[in-house]
């Protein structure tokens, strides 16, 4: 009985034996190529995602030094050796937001679609795109796509809040600027917005109000110091929009918009030669500021230097050969020094590029 009992044991033993060293095959020539092929690709594609972070890495610094043309050589390697590298992509698209391709980051944003995350941020990202290329339908539409996949998505509702502002719809602006600081009160861009649409609503009251939130909360804010500055100057309190106009200077030397506002005041008071020094310094930052030589040029008709007058007129027509008020003026100017076809022939482009009140001019001076 027992040999019986050990005769089983040594077969069963013997049989899972053979079993298992058929199941594994590990002595066998076969399997040990399998294994090191593995190793071999496992060890390639490590390599690759190791040069997908050094490309990676190397773009961001270009990126953060911009010079987005090399970060976007890196980023194309960093994903050419890893195809679902999200955030290579996303910087990619950056750069190219920055050189204003808005279509080939468009085609990146597309492809981050695709994995399936931060869709809220995406399409956020698609409606600015869109915004530089004036298809504010898109824009709109994309916006919403963000809000349903974050509701609590502040940036959708500030964005959908400029659309608005920018088509002119203060009352819809002022409600998403509102939704924007209800999610996040220390959104400052939003309350500056707000105060620009209340003013173009002519509102200056609550204007002035969310202009000095936005300062309160953000002191460095130089643009809304000249915005406020704007409402001051609109309701004669020259003294204060004088003293914003100074602070938004002193918070950024280089902002020319603010300088070239200090010379209207200063034209606005009566004080001319203070005007074209302030037309000269926003010309010696922004030589192609055609508003600079807009203004110098109504300074020096002012001052009957009526062929400087011309010249001033001329540099903001070549730098923009849309600014009506421009072709206004020159005709103006030009009448003074009897070139009467001249001004005609000025008076006409005026009125074709929406100035009305060329048309009594025409009419009075002008031969048909």
């Amino acid at each position: 009985m027992m040999l019986r009992i050990n005769l089983f044991i040594i077969s069963c033993f013997l049989f899972f034996s053979v079993f298992c060293q058929d199941t594994l095959n590990i002595n066998s020539k076969e399997y040990e190529d399998s294994f090191q092929d593995s190793i071999l690709r496992i060890n390639q594609a490590n390599i690759k995602l190791q040069d997908a972070q050094k490309f990676y890495n190397e773009g961001v610094g270009f990126f953060n030094i911009k010079d987005y043309e090399n970060a976007i050589n890196s980023f194309d390697m960093s994903i050419k050796n890893d195809s679902s590298f999200f955030d290579a992509y996303f910087f990619r698209y950056k750069s190219y937001y920055f050189l204003a391709e808005y279509m080939a980051g468009i085609n990146d944003l597309t492809r981050m679609l695709d994995f399936g995350t931060k869709k809220d941020t995406l399409y956020y990202e698609f409606a600015k795109s869109f915004i530089m290329l004036n298809n504010l339908e898109f824009a709109k539409k994309n916006l919403e796509k963000s809000i349903k996949h974050n509701e609590n998505f502040y940036l959708s509702y500030y964005q959908l809040g400029v659309i608005f502002f920018l088509e002119k719809n203060y009352k819809k602006s002022i409600k998403k600027f509102n939704k924007c600081i209800e999610l996040n009160k220390n959104y400052v861009y939003a309350y500056n917005d707000l105060g620009s649409s209340y003013k173009e609503l002519g509102d200056y009251e609550k204007a002035l109000k969310y202009y000095k939130i936005a300062i309160e909360k953000d002191s460095s804010l130089y643009f809304t110091y000249s915005n406020l500055a704007s409402v001051y100057r609109i309701t004669e309190d020259y003294e204060n929009a004088l003293i914003n106009y100074e602070k938004s200077i002193q918070e950024n030397p280089s902002y020319y918009i603010a300088l070239n506002n200090i010379a209207s005041l200063h034209f606005i008071m009566g004080d001319l030669e203070k005007s074209l020094l302030y037309c000269d310094k926003t010309i010696s930052l922004k030589n192609d500021y055609d508003l600079a030589y807009l203004n110098k040029g109504a300074c020096l008709y002012s001052l009957t230097k009526y062929k400087e007058a011309i010249k001033s007129f001329d540099q903001a027509i070549k730098y923009n050969p849309n600014n009506a008020q421009a072709y206004m003026n020159r005709g103006a100017a030009k009448e003074m020094v009897r070139d009467v076809d001249g001004a005609c022939s000025d008076w006409n482009k005026a009125l074709s590029l929406g100035v009305s009140d060329a048309k009594k001019y025409i009419l009075y001076d002008c031969k048909y």
